[in-house]
């Protein structure tokens, strides 16, 4: 796992002892929030109590933020590329990433395809599909004709989001904003458990972006083909915490309406108590952790204690960009981790696997009943009990 991958490396740096390795809960691990399988973090923050190795006076780092690069840099040393430490802070004795965050960002990679209509995808799908019945009471993603595949990649990859679909996407993106029930967008949570309330502060879109084509290349061995440019459109969301598949599923209801298959008022009744609909979930493969934030510790901790005469020097908690003003170097180092590694393997990862390219063909061509339908629990009683109610910090 990625804790145990950092753990090593922790010990084998010197940060936590022999004695304490395996141990996580004795070095007080925490982290600020938890995803699904199959979803990455740009800026994971884990709090623990380790050594500060380069404090001894004959260590040539005598600064302490200097110490704090230095232990960076040596763990790193001890990790595979693909993970890294980025910063190191210093924070109080009791501090907990996970009780300690006030909001947290993530952010969702939307192909542009996955805007085009219901009859643009079937037709890209028809293309070469063989005729005969589908079974579609369960359909089977990975069942699909990989030639059928290929050749609606081919047509589908050449969409560009149209302002208009962008409005209406920014339109249905903003629907989740402020305080709601989200008994709709999770998975064994009852619309009368508290636990489906969540407040959204923000949830946008970017710019969309234009990818190079990847796939097979004179040098390449994979056989994988070589694909068109492609256009993907970043979504950021902000929120005090998240249900389990609560992003996934917001973001397969914006996408419906911004491509004309759901309705406002639609959304907008999901949210009713009264209300149990079926809502897609999107794949995970196009999520991940952007941010976490700290600004009640910030307030409290760092600057009140500065104003009550606390003798200690501390640092502030605040890993996020403001347009307009030069990035820390940590949070530089998020943003090219984020941009050189997190967002080239999305895109890849789809070039090679075409996970949503599966999910559109599973979604518009497979399944024959209507999404956002109402769902007949029969008999199923759903569990209010807070202990059987997935954690605040899912996804």
């Amino acid at each position: 796992t990625l804790h145990a991958e950092i753990e090593l490396a922790l010990y084998r740096s010197g940060i936590i002892s022999k004695m304490n390795f395996g141990y996580p809960s004795k070095y007080s691990w925490s982290n600020s929030a938890r995803t699904d399988k199959g979803v990455h973090a740009a800026a994971q923050v884990c709090s623990l109590k380790g050594e500060m190795i380069f404090h001894h006076k004959d260590d040539l780092v005598d600064d302490e933020r200097g110490q704090l690069d230095a232990m960076r840099l040596k763990v790193n040393s001890h990790l595979p590329s693909d993970v890294r430490v980025l910063d190191f802070v210093k924070v109080t004795g009791k501090f907990c990433a996970r009780t300690s965050r006030d909001k947290v960002r993530y952010q969702y990679m939307v192909p542009s395809f996955m805007l085009c209509s219901r009859e643009e995808v079937q037709a890209a799908f028809s293309a070469k599909e063989k005729d005969g019945e589908t079974n579609t009471e369960s359909p089977e993603e990975d069942a699909i004709d990989p030639e059928v595949l290929k050749k609606a990649g081919e047509i589908l990859l050449q969409h560009r989001a149209t302002p208009e679909q962008m409005e209406r996407l920014k339109r249905g993106l903003k629907l989740f904003e402020g305080t709601h029930s989200f008994h709709n967008y999770t998975r064994r949570v009852g619309a009368d458990n508290a636990s489906a309330t969540r407040y959204i502060l923000s949830f946008e879109p970017l710019d969309p972006i234009l990818v190079p084509g990847g796939g097979a290349s004179d040098d390449d061995d994979d056989g994988t083909p070589k694909q068109p440019d492609q256009q993907w459109i970043p979504l950021q969301v902000v929120g005090q915490s998240f249900l389990l598949n609560q992003i996934r599923k917001m973001v397969s209801g914006a996408v419906d309406h911004a491509r004309g298959a759901v309705s406002e008022e639609k959304i907008v009744e999901s949210f009713s108590k009264q209300s149990r609909m079926k809502v897609n979930v999107a794949p995970a493969q196009g999520l991940f952790l952007d941010r976490s934030y700290f600004e009640l510790y910030n307030k409290i901790k760092v600057k009140n204690g500065q104003k009550h005469g606390g003798t200690l020097e501390r640092s502030e908690l605040d890993w996020v960009e403001v347009e307009g003003e030069d990035m820390p170097a940590a949070v530089r180092r998020i943003e090219e981790f984020k941009n050189e590694k997190i967002i080239p393997h999305i895109i890849d990862e789809e070039t090679k696997e075409s996970n949503f390219l599966k999910f559109m063909y599973s979604q518009d061509v497979l399944c024959k009943h209507g999404m956002y339908g109402p769902i007949d629990d029969g008999n199923k009683k759903w569990s209010t009990n807070k202990k059987d109610s997935p954690g605040a910090a899912g996804k």
